[in-house]
């Protein structure tokens, strides 16, 4: 039998598009090269959306049943890796045969999860990520790229069930905030007090649909334009004008029923591993000086960083480095080789946490500045932002929080500003554009809400950043992609983070060119992340692919 899939290999300039016949009975595949012919694609760095559309996965799961899901969703217990199959050619590639079992231990017959397959190296310091095609027909096939010699143990991950993405996806079309799911809600609520001690919180959203409040209070002005909302008080004595903060916490959800709840855990690896001894045909035998031969990240166009991580991994972790597929660093990792490349630099962070932790990175490793933390930063009187300059070794930095929604226990409502506001001010600035460098995301504070809200942020922000290059064109601008996740408390999804991911390829089309994508999601990916706030290596990976970028 013969799974058909299509695998993307990146050389230098070229990308090479071919047509994989995976041999699902376990029979030994023949040199992919020479099955096919091959055949140069022209790629724009948007390529053919991997993941299916909103639009797609809701009338899919409009057709389902969802009184039928705790049978039909994808058992880790009873699921299993078949046969691992190795293909000696220059790819070193190996292909991981997976068949999905429901929760009554049968085959299943259709697709729709999202699985993830990580192997990890018993001797050595190596641990990579395979690109996973689904079949649609209960099968996958893992493709992953291992370029040293070794017992390896084969990991599979169910990164978001069919059945969950589901339940998400209708209950932003019914009730406007996904976290109906959940059995306590949490989000952001609006905090109104009047006269004497009357006060109350009702739930916000990006979108004016509140489910269970018939009016709004629309809050977009004060928060820099940017769409917000929060339910009208049903107090007769509280009205709008009596807001006086926003914080996070806990709201009514019992509106869905016990069949609109998430199942949990919404993350899980397959019981069924398997470890073998694996022959790399690399001929180094450091994988690091491997790609010594490559273009240097730093030094080719941005373009291919949105090539990279779209449908297979950018690169993988060995001996305590990431290391790229299709581009090599020119530096040593360690602070003191980043505080001399960023020396003379001013680097402006905007968005949320985890560009917060970025910051705090090169604040207390880089800048040496160990007692300035960022994780509470606002301003002497609790207002959003705090706008103050950082210096150390010779580097500025500031970071900003992205506007609402952003969760945390209690903001006042002063200087709400936006990503658009703060880069039409720094378009201003004195700041020489070469001496420049701007870093920015928008991800987990929006999963909640219908994805309109993050389309339109995401596009205000392009126009934002057009502006910025149009005045300082040497600026080095930087877009961190979502990452992987699990988080049963909160309301974060995976392949909602892959449904961004597509918006945002699709919105930076014009600006491929001028501004570099980060790819983090493989990083959390290949080290088995699971944290909103990514540590360990994790977090490492990602400064050293911020790094290579800038160094």
């Amino acid at each position: 039998m013969l799974g058909v899939s299509f695998l993307l290999l990146n050389y230098h300039r070229g990308t090479y598009m071919y047509l994989v016949n995976v041999d699902f009975s376990g029979r030994k595949t023949t040199n992919v090269a020479d099955n096919v012919s091959e055949q140069l694609v022209s790629l724009s760095p948007t390529l053919a959306h991997v993941t299916p559309t909103y639009e797609d996965l809701l009338c899919r799961c409009k057709k389902m049943d969802i009184r039928e899901f705790r049978k039909t969703k994808s058992s880790s217990l009873y699921s299993k890796i078949g046969k691992v199959t190795q293909d000696q050619s220059d790819m070193n590639t190996i292909y991981v045969h997976i068949q999905t079992f429901d929760q009554q231990n049968k085959s299943k017959t259709v697709g729709g999860d999202l699985l993830h397959v990580i192997v990890t190296s018993d001797h050595v310091d190596g641990r990579v990520a395979g690109h996973v095609t689904d079949h649609g027909d209960g099968r996958y096939t893992g493709v992953v790229r291992l370029l040293w010699s070794d017992q390896i143990h084969i990991h599979v991950r169910i990164g978001s069930a069919l059945e969950n993405e589901c339940l998400r996806i209708l209950a932003l079309d019914k009730f406007g905030n996904q976290v109906f799911t959940k059995e306590k809600g949490f989000g952001v609520r609006g905090y109104y007090k009047g006269n004497g001690t009357v006060e109350q919180l009702t739930p916000c959203s990006t979108n004016a649909f509140i489910y269970g409040y018939n009016s709004t209070c629309n809050f977009t002005e004060m928060n820099d334009n940017m769409s917000w909302y929060c339910g009208k008080s049903r107090n007769t004595h509280l009205q709008c004008t009596d807001i006086k903060g926003f914080q996070s916490g806990f709201f009514d959800v019992s509106a869905a029923s016990q069949f609109e709840k998430l199942f949990l855990p919404t993350v899980e690896y397959l019981e069924h591993t398997v470890r073998l001894a694996y022959s790399s045909v690399q001929t180094q035998l450091n994988p690091i000086t491997s790609n010594t031969s490559l273009e240097k990240c730093s030094r080719r166009s941005s373009v291919y960083s949105w090539r990279e991580g779209f449908d297979q991994p950018s690169g993988y972790w060995f001996n305590k480095t990431w290391i790229f597929y299709n581009c090599s660093s020119s530096i040593r990792h360690d602070p003191a080789t980043y505080r001399q490349c960023l020396k003379g630099k001013t680097l402006y962070f905007f968005g949320d946490s985890t560009v917060m932790q970025y910051a705090q990175y090169i604040v207390n490793k880089i800048m040496n500045l160990r007692n300035k933390g960022l994780a509470d930063y606002k301003g002497n009187e609790r207002e959003y932002h705090k706008r103050q300059v950082m210096s150390g070794q010779g580097i500025n930095l500031l970071y900003f929080k992205h506007a609402m929604p952003f969760h945390y226990r209690n903001f006042l409502l002063k200087v709400i500003t936006s990503i658009p506001t703060e880069l039409t001010r720094l378009s201003q600035s004195q700041i020489p554009d070469k001496d420049l460098i701007v870093f920015v995301s928008y991800d987990v504070h929006f999963h909640a809400f219908p994805i309109s809200a993050f389309k339109d942020r995401i596009l205000k922000l392009v126009r934002a950043v057009k502006h910025l290059l149009s005045v300082k064109p040497k600026t080095k601008v930087f877009f961190k992609g979502p990452h992987f996740i699990h988080d049963d408390i909160r309301w974060f999804d995976n392949r909602i983070s892959l449904l961004y991911r597509d918006i945002i390829h699709d919105a930076f089309l014009d600006l491929a060119s001028d501004v570099i994508y980060l790819d983090t999601w493989w990083v959390t990916i290949t080290h088995g992340n699971s944290d909103l706030h990514p540590g360990g290596n994790a977090l490492i990976g990602q400064i050293q692919q911020l790094m290579t970028y800038l160094c």
